[in-house]
């Protein structure tokens, strides 16, 4: 049974109710598109990831490729052997936006199901394929990589992120999650 979507506050979308609890009211994309705040040239000419850190990443993210691309064929060969009708299939790192010291990031994914859709939202592009918008989450089953990707967060941490208080510290934890973020969509 589909779940009762309600509007986005500033454009059309119907969203799930935790999207609207989670965005304030908005959709994913009014959300994105919110004005954040703007670093001046100076202040992100002077906030650098350390230098070493973009070239020992690429080294490392190269053992994910196998990783992720095995766990994603099984978790889809699940739910085609499951005969589930999915649509808008999303890989996620999952929660990257709020990873601390003990929260490493890990991959999940999402993905709506034909049966997820009302006749109202059915054509509706943004409700098929926005990951914010997804009913069915899949966490497990990404065991090798999320694995992997622990250890390597760990090494992360003792190399390049002593002081979370630090804004050169937390310029490389955001190179890290966007190299990692990148390493997914090349899999």
């Amino acid at each position: 049974m589909a779940t009762t979507r309600v509007s986005c506050v500033s454009c059309d979308n119907q969203i799930l109710p935790d999207t609207a609890v989670r965005n304030s009211g908005l959709c994913g994309v009014c959300e994105r598109k919110r004005k954040k705040p703007v670093a001046t040239a100076a202040t992100e000419a002077a906030i650098t990831p350390h230098l070493n850190l973009e070239p020992w990443l690429k080294t490392r993210f190269r053992i994910f490729n196998d990783l992720i691309a095995g766990d994603l064929r099984r978790h889809a060969g699940m739910l085609t052997d499951d005969k589930i009708d999915f649509c808008g299939y999303a890989i996620l790192a999952e929660d990257y936006t709020t990873i601390s010291d003990d929260d490493p990031p890990s991959i999940m994914v999402a993905y709506n199901r034909e049966s997820d859709f009302t006749e109202a939202n059915l054509g509706s592009v943004y409700d098929r394929f926005s990951p914010d918008e997804c009913e069915n989450y899949f966490y497990s089953g990404f065991g090798k990589t999320n694995l992997a990707l622990r250890a390597l967060y760990a090494e992360f941490l003792e190399q390049f992120f002593q002081d979370p208080c630090n804004e050169v510290c937390e310029k490389n934890r955001g190179t890290f999650l966007t190299l990692f973020i990148a390493r997914i969509l090349k899999a």
